[in-house]
């Protein structure tokens, strides 16, 4: 059995798309995951599967949490090995404040000519870098302030995205490690 690492997109934020992490838990399992384990209420599942098609179980798992909940959620699914890819190589690490540091995970590469269009000046003193299927933001005021937000990245690079604070992937990626140790 492999380990993944999937991030919900807008679950639990605000009162809006409200989901019990039991509701998910239940969801994961409904399709034969094993060990199954949430970290906070924000859609971060750490869980073990036989298959290994990441898409695909991206849309299974879609389709569950809408069974059990009624509720359409995008699911980003990555592997161990990404999100240490992702910490082995933030952009910014010359930032010293961690919780500066964000990453949007993206459901696709998005086309460069997308990338290239956006004015990063617009966005002083926040600043981005899209690498392959993320983006990384340092928002030294903030991500609630910030205008680099999901819904931005998702209209401008036509993928679906989901942010995670620096802390948080560390966590996850933690979390994952101790299910393969």
């Amino acid at each position: 059995m492999a380990v993944y690492i999937s991030f919900l997109r807008g679950i639990n934020v605000a009162g809006h798309a409200s989901i019990t992490m039991k509701q998910l838990v239940e969801a994961y399992c409904s399709l034969s995951l094993k060990h199954v384990q949430t970290h906070l209420q924000s859609g971060n599942v750490v869980f073990e599967s036989q298959g290994s098609n990441v898409e695909v179980l991206g849309k299974k798992l879609e389709n569950a949490i809408e069974q059990k909940t009624g509720l359409k959620v995008g699911v980003i699914i990555r592997t161990p090995a990404h999100i240490k890819w992702v910490l082995d190589n933030n952009v910014f690490r010359i930032k010293e404040k961690n919780e500066a540091l964000y990453v949007t995970f993206l459901s696709c590469v998005p086309e460069a000519s997308l990338v290239k269009n956006i004015d990063r000046t617009a966005f002083i003193p926040d600043e981005f870098c899209v690498v392959k299927d993320q983006i990384f933001l340092y928002c030294p005021n903030g991500y609630g302030r910030t205008k680099l937000s999901n819904v931005f990245f998702e209209r401008k690079l036509k993928c679906v995205g989901t942010t995670r604070n620096w802390n948080t992937i560390n966590a996850v990626y933690e979390l994952a490690g101790k299910k393969r140790g």
